[in-house]
């Protein structure tokens, strides 16, 4: 194979190395292909947009893509978890409520990062709202702002760390079930090229160990078939 590949990422996702394995792996066997990998500023919102216009060939998406892909595939299922200042009342609650936890101020991602798009679009659903007053572009460091006593947070476990003695944050399952998927998505008319690289994640990513709660789930096969 030969060729350009394009990579839409997203930050601090595939957080256990997955990514850096896979690419290395690719780029080992499949030397005339080259990769180029770009973020975008607006989060899944942007790269589904990029996708669909044919500005990158294969992204990973925090979101399911307003815009039409050729196909795409879940990796991990990861189910969303409180993340709270250590000394805050909800943090010795075996269960958070859902309701009393959109009463507080937020740290979040920016507007159209995936995670963000979710828990807002699941609180909607229940008749909720909630006062997001930080956003952070860089998803690993909302549990520090959280720390902070900034806000408090709803974060897919998979994207969490755990939180270690004196972290200043602590962990706690919501009360309502509310599922975040990381999928992997190409475009239309995608090469063959990308393809073999998306199964190739699919492997990767299914191979690796999951956190309690979280699965993983298999990816798109050579022809476009869910496997």
């Amino acid at each position: 194979m030969r060729g350009t590949l394009r990579i839409g990422i997203l930050t601090n996702v595939l957080v256990r190395g997955a990514l850096p394995r896979v690419l290395g792996t690719f780029r080992a066997r499949h030397p005339g292909v080259q990769l180029h990998l770009s973020p975008s500023a607006t989060g899944s919102a942007g790269l589904g947009a990029d996708l669909a216009a044919g500005r990158i060939d294969v992204a990973f998406l925090g979101a399911e893509p307003t815009e039409a892909v050729a196909d795409r595939a879940c990796l991990i299922a990861s189910e969303f978890v409180a993340v709270l200042p250590a000394d805050h009342p909800l943090a010795a609650s075996r269960t958070v409520p859902l309701a009393r936890l959109a009463e507080e101020d937020f740290v979040d991602s920016p507007a159209g990062f995936g995670q963000r798009s979710v828990f807002d679009a699941a609180l909607a659903a229940r008749g909720l709202a909630r006062r997001t007053i930080v956003e952070v572009g860089d998803v690993a460091q909302i549990p520090e702002f959280v720390a902070a006593g900034l806000g408090v947070a709803a974060m897919p476990r998979y994207l969490v760390p755990d939180a270690p003695r004196g972290a200043g944050f602590a962990l706690r399952p919501l009360d309502e079930r509310i599922e975040w998927r990381l999928l992997i998505a190409v475009r239309p008319g995608a090469s063959r090229a990308a393809r073999v690289f998306v199964d190739a994640v699919a492997a990767e990513v299914a191979a690796a160990s999951v956190l309690p709660g979280d699965s993983a789930r298999t990816g798109i096969g050579a022809r476009g078939r869910r496997r």
